[in-house]
């Protein structure tokens, strides 16, 4: 009978290859005296979260790479990864990206975890991955390319522009820009203002104290109890309005129902019901 172990121990060390490594990395810089915080980061998951009386900025990264060895990690690290955190005046900046070198058919990516004072104002460019943000009394400017995103409990105004992916968003303390390209949008709880230019996907606002003003290509919208006025912009999908403390108007509207009910002021318009 022959024996066959030469061709196990080669599927074997394929498959090791094939798994990866992982690698934990540790940052953390003094806070004191900071007002802004940048983060550009690429591939992977990124969650930042405020925290009261923290004077200190803290990173947890994870870097994840296939087709590499754990044994030639650090050397992929040393040469494929940018992984930095450093002061510059009154701003901190998160570096964290992947290069191209040498590993082109290596798929790596970065989940980071960052702990930040909660007073921090943000500004966030981000590559790919899970996006969550929450608990920042400052404002945030946000760019995001894909991945789902979820902001929660940010105290100023609140910019956002991205790509793809679902998005949850509330408890808002300033006005709110949204620029969506594609996925579901779900608003909740906005002291300010609320604007929103979406391309596709399903829309729900709830819960505005101030004006809301939407331009949306096509997806079904719901928005309901806004208490300033509401403007629409619509390509297709089904149009539902309520509770709304001042004027309604429908600048356009494709195909698609529209539902308005209890109106306080007057509304301008296609009305349906």
């Amino acid at each position: 009978m022959k024996k066959h172990y030469p061709a196990i121990i080669i599927v074997l060390a394929a498959a090791t290859l094939l798994f990866g490594f992982e690698k934990k990395r540790d940052l953390n810089i003094n806070a004191n005296g900071l007002q802004k915080m940048e983060v550009d980061a690429g591939a992977g998951s990124l969650k930042i979260v405020g925290v009261k009386g923290l004077h200190r900025i803290k990173v947890q990264a994870t870097i994840r790479a296939d087709r590499v060895s754990d044994n030639r990690a650090e050397k992929f690290i040393r040469e494929n990864i940018e992984l930095k955190l450093e002061r510059h005046g009154k701003s901190a900046r998160l570096i964290s990206k992947t290069k191209n070198g040498f590993w082109r058919n290596v798929s790596a990516a970065i989940d980071l975890t960052v702990e930040v004072p909660q007073r921090l104002n943000l500004e966030v460019r981000d590559g790919s991955g899970s996006l969550e943000i929450q608990d920042i009394d400052g404002y945030l400017d946000l760019i995001d390319g894909s991945g789902s995103i979820r902001l929660a409990r940010i105290g100023g105004d609140t910019q956002v522009e991205d790509g793809s992916g679902s998005t949850g968003i509330e408890q808002i303390g300033g006005n709110l820009e949204l620029t969506d390209g594609s996925g579901g949008v779900k608003i909740e709880g906005v002291k300010g203002n609320v604007e929103v230019k979406d391309g596709s996907g399903g829309l729900q606002i709830r819960d505005i104290r101030g004006d809301v003003e939407v331009e949306d290509g096509s997806g079904g919208m719901e928005i309901i109890h806004v208490g300033g006025n509401v403007t629409i912009y619509d390509g297709s999908g089904s149009i539902t309005i309520r509770n709304v403390r001042r004027d309604v108007r429908i600048k356009e509207a494709g195909s698609g129902g529209v539902t308005i009910q209890d109106v306080k002021g007057k509304v301008y318009g296609r009305k349906d019901r």
